[in-house]
Parts: C-alpha cells; structure tokens; sequence
C-alpha cells in the first residue's frame, strides 16, 4: 500500500510539474518584452536569406502549439508588396513531429494581399527567390525518402483576402475575365487536407468564394472528397455558383502523367450573361441555356460522349463528338455527330 501511495505521489509531483512548467511558458511568452525580442530574432534570421525588406507587427506563441502573427509584411525584389497578412493564427500538434507527423488543427488567416505576377510567360514568378532561398544547396541526388512527413491541415480559413495575379507581358481585356489577369477580392475558403501528398490526397473543399474585377462571383465551390493515388485524381462531385449560374460536376478523374480526364457536368440554369464574361460571342443570347454532358481525353483533346444543350423552350441540341484542342475552340479541328437539332 505504501508503495502506491509512493507512486501516486510521485506521478502528482509530474502532472503538477508539467502544469507548472506550462503556466510559466505561457506567462513567460505573454510578456511583451519577449514576444518582442521573438519577432526581431526571426526577421533577423529571415531578412539575410530572402535579401528584401520584410517586417512583423507583432508574435504571441502560446503553450508551444499556438502562433499568433500580426501585420506580416514581405515585399518582393522589385521593392513591391509580395504578401500582406493582417492575421495568422495556427495551432498545431508539435508531438506529433516525434512519429514524422505536421498535424495543423487550425490555421485562420485574414486580411490578407497576395501580388504574384511574373513578366513574361516563360520567366519565373516574383516569389521565386523565397523558393531559392530556402532550397538546399546540396546537389547530389538523394534517394527518395521511404517514410517522408505526413502533413495535415484539419481545419484552414481564409477571411477577406485579395489575390493578384498578371502576367505583365500579356495584353488586358476590359470587362472580359482574361486568364492573364486575375484580380479578386473578398475571398473566403474553408479547406480540410488530410494529406497533401499529391500522390495519396485526400482534401475538401468546404467552401471557397470570391469576387473577381471583370464582374465574376464566385458564390461557391464546394467538393466532396479530392483523391488521389499514384497521381490519378478523383472527385465524386463538385458545385459551383458563378454569378447566376450553378453547374454540378460528378465522376470527376484526372491523371496528373498523362492528362487523361474524364467528367460529367449537368446545369439547369446557366446565364448566357455569365458566360459572355470569358467569352463576347454570347452577348447575343438572351435566354438560359441547360447542358447535361459527358467528357474525356487526354488533354487538350476531349471526346464528347454525350451532349445535350437546350436553349430556352425552342431550340435542342444532341450530339456526340471530339474537339482536337478545347483551348483553342473557336478554331481547333472538331468533328460532331448530330443526333437532334430543333
């Protein structure tokens, strides 16, 4: 009995120790004066790698699993904002490093700015010299490891955001959403990401919403489960709202190697409006358009095997057919085998 009682003791002592050790971090890393001398200690370490100017209002970590960054500032090499975060919170598992696992419980990041652009499209982006800041220096080809870290996001945020993206080189299209030239504001996601290996995937997209300059609105995304397995993408639905048009997409396959796809998409009710914003050649139709149909190839061909477009109450149309390049659809080589037209 006394030994028990020993033991029992002993393990109070522990549990109480480990509380108090917690108490002391917590209140230690609360202090001003430390968050502060904290925050100068990694600008000073990152500031040399990165060779631009980067600033950081303010840093609170809490019981060794919390950080809390306020007014992140990074600019790029031409002396242009690169990314502006008004708050990142992140609360992770650090045991979880011990089994070679990043287990992110939470990462709510808002108000932020994000301006990616590169000048040509055969250069590279403004960020890259982050890239080649922190890649190794070792040259020597190393095998693959056999056990790499599983990264997890269980939960990730994003609040009012703007996001830039150009290609400086490319010519803009006023009033028509150009490819070259995304612009948007008032993005809001919520993402959970099982794995990010993007050879065993395994995300959802919750919500993801946004305003694009042209006049596109993202109402939402929202996915089931995103796969993969040995670069072979797969979804089993997927549920967009673009201004005042919804398309649902199903049996969605993507093989990342070889381009290979395959998708079927159905819409009740898609605005010609909407479409005229990614292409002029609609700004005539007036009338809502269905579609139900069924694709694959190997991209940029597609094999449709399955079409049906009605437009208002009066004209259908049901075919079957290949497009050689869908990029390139107004003049591409397109063979169509026409089942019904009225």
């Amino acid at each position: 009995m006394k030994i028990i009682l020993k033991a029992l003791r002993i393990f109070a002592i522990v549990v109480v120790s480990i509380v108090l050790l917690n108490i002391i971090i917590f209140i230690t890393l609360s202090i001003p004066f430390v968050q502060n001398k904290a925050k100068d200690f990694a600008l000073s370490k990152v500031k040399p790698l990165i060779k631009t100017e980067a600033t950081l209002g303010n840093i609170n970590l809490q019981l060794l699993n919390s950080v809390r960054l306020r007014d992140l500032y990074v600019e790029d090499q031409s002396q242009d904002t690169l990314l502006h975060v008004g708050r990142l919170d992140v609360k992770f598992n650090p045991l979880g490093l011990l089994n070679n696992k990043l287990q992110f419980y939470a990462i709510n990041l808002e108000d932020f700015t994000a301006n990616i652009y590169k000048e040509t499209p055969d250069t590279t982006f403004n960020f890259q010299f982050i890239i080649d800041a922190f890649a190794s220096e070792d040259t020597i080809t190393k095998e693959p490891n056999p056990n790499p870290m599983v990264i997890r996001f269980d939960n990730v945020n994003l609040k009012n955001g703007i996001a830039h993206y150009n290609i400086l080189s490319e010519p803009t299209t006023p009033g028509v959403f150009n490819a070259s030239h995304i612009n948007v504001y008032d993005l809001n996601a919520r993402i959970k990401a099982s794995s990010i290996d993007i050879d065993k995937l395994d995300a959802t997209i919750k919500k993801l919403s946004l305003k694009e300059r042209t006049g596109v609105t993202l109402h939402h995304i929202k996915s089931s489960r995103v796969t993969s397995e040995d670069g072979r993408l797969s979804a089993n639905k997927l549920d967009i709202k673009v201004n005042d048009t919804e398309i649902d997409a199903a049996d969605i396959v993507y093989c990342i190697n070889t381009q290979k796809f395959a998708i079927n998409l159905k819409s009740n009710n898609i605005d010609p409006a909407d479409i005229a914003l990614f292409s002029t050649g609609f700004e005539h139709l007036d009338k809502p358009i269905k579609i139900n149909g069924n694709f694959e190839g190997e991209l940029p061909q597609a094999d449709i095997s399955e079409l049906i477009v009605e437009y208002g109450t009066s004209t259908k149309i049901d075919m079957v057919g290949h497009i050689e390049d869908f990029t390139k659809y107004d003049n591409a080589d397109v063979s169509i085998d026409l089942k019904e037209l009225r």
